[in-house]
């Protein structure tokens, strides 16, 4: 899809929920052999221009690594927008009504449209629910990261 290629996501972000929510197994924090122990990658492939940086690859999942740990990840959980109005939903009924916002993005390759629901967490792991709509179709994703762990800032921008 042209926002994966892009790094366009559409986000939601909650209170400090669970790594476990996202994948199974894999913790923030977590050394990168101990999570490809449980997560069996297709691919790991470093980041140019981000030293340190690298994705561990299956599906539509990710874990993201910031010098040989754990800072992130995300699941595929769903295509449609009953997915994502679902979990939205639930995290609303968890922590109140979330901030709003909007964006659409005209690329050589199409359009690609977005909708951002947030809630503030500070000093917690951030929490999101991604939605991207392209002409390849609607993905949603649940993901996960702390750049504050190894310092995760050096090696990704959330």
């Amino acid at each position: 899809m042209i926002a994966a290629a892009i790094g366009v996501a559409v986000t939601l972000t909650v209170a400090s929920p669970s790594a476990a929510q996202v994948i199974p197994g894999v913790a923030l924090g977590q050394s990168k052999a101990d999570a490809l122990r449980v997560f069996t990658a297709e691919r790991v492939a470093p980041i140019t221009g981000r030293p340190g940086a690298e994705f561990a690859l299956r599906g539509q999942d990710n874990i993201q690594f910031c010098n040989g740990v754990v800072v992130g990840m995300t699941r595929g959980v769903g295509h449609d927008l009953h997915a994502f109005a679902d979990l939205v939903s639930d995290a609303s009924g968890d922590l109140g009504e979330p901030s709003l916002a909007t964006q659409h993005i005209r690329t050589s390759d199409g359009e690609i449209s977005v909708v951002n629901a947030s809630w503030a967490s500070a000093g917690s792991p951030t929490y999101r629910i991604s939605m991207v709509y392209d002409p390849g179709g609607m993905d949603v994703s649940e993901s996960i990261f702390d750049p504050g762990i190894n310092d995760g800032t050096l090696c990704w921008t959330y």
